[in-house]
């Protein structure tokens, strides 16, 4: 996406690094825009408004069907009517991150997976326990006790902080993990077609839960 793709009303991530009570990644929008300069909603958290400063570096993103576009700036002005808002230098160039790899982000979650069998009727496919080791927007990391094979495809349920989600992926990888007498499995799994929702659902989970890492290590 070129930069002067950015337009009035595209819906953006700000990042606050960390060290910040406001630390964090914080919805924003494009209120306006001329050739040098943006004119973006003042991010809050818990109704609060986040303080932003004159010449504060701000890092905003935003989430594309192609990728993840990062932008970074500087604020240059602030006005709180008629919306609270800053003034920044319009980017000259951002840097595109596939949504893939946007944050593989270390965790584990128990959770459950079934294969993907055409001859069978899905209500009689098994359903194994297995646990996420790692995931990012476009796939994630098992541990399973079940020898898997590549290019297998599966449904996995990713519990989320307040839903869960069901995912169709491919096996792309699988590594075999002998602790003591017991044999499990690492199987990398890649998304297929995952929606554009789905993604952002799961990279808000991720910052949610770094964000609580963040607060527990204070």
């Amino acid at each position: 996406m070129a930069l002067e793709q950015l337009k009035v009303n595209d819906l953006i991530q700000i990042l606050i690094p960390p060290g910040s009570i406001f630390s964090g990644h914080h919805k924003s929008r494009i209120e306006d825009m001329s050739d040098d300069k943006l004119i973006l909603a003042l991010p809050f958290k818990e109704g609060q408004p986040i303080p932003m400063h004159v010449k504060e570096r701000v890092i905003f993103y935003k989430i594309t069907d192609s990728g993840i576009w990062v932008y970074q700036t500087q604020v240059l002005s602030r006005k709180a009517h008629p919306i609270p808002v800053i003034e920044v230098d319009r980017p000259l160039k951002a840097d595109k991150v596939q949504r893939r790899n946007f944050y593989r982000f270390p965790i584990v979650l128990e959770t459950d997976y079934a294969k993907i069998d055409e001859q069978k009727d899905p209500i009689d496919w098994e359903w194994l326990s297995c646990s996420i080791r790692n995931i990012s927007g476009g796939g994630l990391l098992l541990l399973c006790q079940e020898p898997l094979e590549k290019d297998n495809k599966l449904f996995v349920n990713i519990p989320l902080l307040q839903e869960q989600l069901r995912m169709k992926g491919i096996i792309r990888r699988v590594s075999k993990v002998q602790e003591q007498r017991e044999t499990s499995y690492y199987i990398g799994l890649e998304f297929i077609e995952p929606t554009r929702v789905e993604q952002e659902k799961i990279i808000q989970f991720i910052f949610a839960r770094q964000r609580e890492r963040r607060n527990q290590e204070l």
